[in-house]
């Protein structure tokens, strides 16, 4: 799968989230403006244009804007950053759902991430390991992306089988 259409898929699920993005962007941009501002009022202060008092005001109340704008910038990305989790994590226990035992019990590795949707190829799917940082892993399996995991995956670990999920999510 070429990054493109990773990216148009990636672009397409952080979608619901857009305000909170734009928000965050706009709260980022005033922060950085209002510490520039403050460099470079300092700078006029030091040349003498603009009076003591009056400058330390203006620098207080652009401090606490860049404070501000800061706190508000951060909250909004921990909350883009969880609900972006979150709704991965909905994807992927939703595609895990639809596999029942009897569709893993003797399938291989590559197999199993080309269950959930029939029209991938397997560079889609060997483009979606590397993603999901699980291609060296099936690499390094005797056969490779034909190696049987057993029935429920018994053969991988926790984290292999999850690994397994989010790259059947991304193809």
């Amino acid at each position: 799968m070429k990054a493109s259409i990773i990216m148009f898929k990636l672009l397409k699920l952080v979608k619901p989230l857009m305000l909170n993005m734009i928000i965050a962007i706009t709260l980022g941009l005033c922060g950085h403006l209002a510490a520039s501002f403050i460099t470079i009022l300092a700078g006029y202060g030091l040349l003498g244009i603009i009076d003591f008092w009056s400058l330390v005001f203006i620098l207080l109340i652009l401090a606490i804007l860049r404070a501000i704008f800061r706190y508000i910038e951060q909250a909004s990305n921990h909350y883009i950053a969880f609900k972006l989790l979150a709704l991965i994590r909905d994807k992927v226990f939703g595609a895990l759902r639809k596999l029942a035992p009897a569709k893993l019990e003797n399938k291989n590795a590559g197999n199993m991430i080309n269950i959930i949707t029939s029209d991938i190829s397997d560079n889609d799917v060997y483009e979606s390991c590397k993603i999901a940082c699980v291609h060296d892993v099936i690499m390094s399996f005797k056969d490779k992306y034909k190696t049987l995991v057993g029935e429920k995956g018994v053969t991988l670990s926790g984290g292999q089988k999850q690994r397994i999920a989010i790259a059947r999510t991304l193809a």
